[in-house]
């Protein structure tokens, strides 16, 4: 082979990785299907949780659930549904999944607000739901959002302890805003099938799509940097985790797919002071523990933090 083919070749190659990467970030950070929430919780929510749509659609008409909005330094124009309890004590913030929406926690939000007296507030992800923003940054740079939203939460409730329940994406941002240190109103975290680093759920994504690791992996995470500000390995949930001191209860499936549950393991591994628990779900799905054990997840989280 002449040389000049040679380097045609390899030119070709590094524009259909460029081609590539660019197809991914526009697929996995710019388009997420949660923005329009109406039609998530009819073709997810509702299906996974009969009832849940009346339950939503009777609080907002009745005026139980308020729209609160905030202005945040990183992304303008976020939005939660918020819930009060006439003397409570306690609040949850309830953070959903990639490509959801603030719908996709209204069955996690029911039972803490229903049965355990909480207030809530359940938030859209910038690029979700009702939040405005375009990108989705994998809760690397939600995380700072959440922060706002804690101490938003604080002045709507004031002198109430506050708790962080995720899901999938949602707990790895919940559990990245907490290794940066939290206020000490916030007294534990429940994390629900969160992976343990950008650079493994992409990794596991790719693996999964038959997407070759190298050089696609090591080129986009290049491309991230440049194109984000932040790296797949800079935004390591296991990291974060490590400096963790409240209480966390780690939940995930043995059947999940998506986010394999060796990566709870490994995070749970992590955290090394404070009190913790992980409850692995038999034969459970990414994000599916609820659906098949409904009783039993409100029991664990009440004695988890109720001990």
């Amino acid at each position: 082979m002449n040389p000049i083919t040679l380097i045609i070749i390899v030119l070709a190659l590094i524009v259909m990785l460029f081609v590539a990467t660019f197809i991914m970030y526009k697929t996995y950070f710019h388009n997420p299907l949660g923005q329009d929430e109406d039609k998530f919780l009819d073709t997810v929510t509702n299906i996974q949780y009969p009832g849940t749509k009346e339950w939503v659609k009777d609080n907002i008409a009745n005026g139980t659930f308020t729209d609160v909005f905030i202005d945040s330094k990183i992304e303008h124009g976020q939005h939660a549904y918020v819930a009060s309890h006439n003397g409570a004590t306690r609040t949850v913030i309830l953070v959903h999944g990639y490509s959801g929406c603030a719908f996709q926690m209204m069955p996690y939000a029911r039972p803490w607000f229903e049965q355990m007296g909480y207030n809530i507030v359940v938030i859209d992800l910038p690029n979700h739901g009702r939040s405005e923003g375009n990108v989705t940054h994998m809760g690397w740079k939600e995380r700072l959002i959440l922060i706002e939203w804690i101490k938003k939460s604080q002045e709507l409730f004031p002198d109430t302890s506050i708790y962080l329940h995720g899901l999938s994406m949602g707990a790895a941002t919940i559990l990245m805003a907490a290794g940066d240190g939290l206020p000490t109103y916030v007294k534990g975290i429940v994390s629900d099938c969160s992976f343990s680093s950008v650079w493994d759920e992409i990794k596991h994504v790719s693996k999964d799509k038959h997407i070759p690791i190298f050089p696609f992996l090591y080129l986009s995470n290049i491309i991230a940097k440049l194109y984000f500000g932040w790296s797949y390995t800079e935004a390591s949930v296991i990291k974060q985790t490590a400096k963790i001191s409240i209480p966390v209860l780690f939940i995930h499936g043995d059947a999940d797919l998506r986010v394999p549950v060796d990566q709870a393991y490994n995070l749970f591994k992590a955290k090394a002071t404070g009190k913790k628990e992980l409850w692995i779900t038999k034969d459970a799905g990414h994000a599916c523990s609820l659906i098949l054990y409904q009783d039993r997840y409100i029991r664990n989280i009440k004695a988890f933090f109720e001990e």
